[in-house]
């Protein structure tokens, strides 16, 4: 007989936007959203830990999202001719 592993997320309860707190559930599903989550077990493998991932590097999953966007935002530049808003605003 093996034994499955738990998972779970440490979800913080103490922040304005959450109390009062009469109803646990409800003010979980209700109140609470992704910044209130610090820690995430899955599998038994802790993900996140005091909200910094553990999986993952986030300046480079941050640098392959600019440069994923910038390449669509070209392609979109050159394949319809369009100016963005912002365009004259960047350095």
């Amino acid at each position: 007989m093996s034994q499955a592993e738990g998972s779970i997320a440490v979800i913080r309860l103490d922040k304005p936007h959450i109390a009062p707190i009469h109803d646990p559930v409800g003010s979980i599903v209700y109140c609470a959203n992704a910044c209130d989550v610090g820690t995430v077990v899955v599998d038994g493998r802790m993900l996140m830990k005091n909200r910094v991932l553990l999986i993952l590097d986030e300046e480079e999953v941050k640098e392959k999202a600019e440069k994923a966007a910038a390449e669509i935002l070209n392609r979109a530049k050159e394949r319809y001719g369009i100016k963005l808003p912002h365009e004259g605003c960047l350095m």
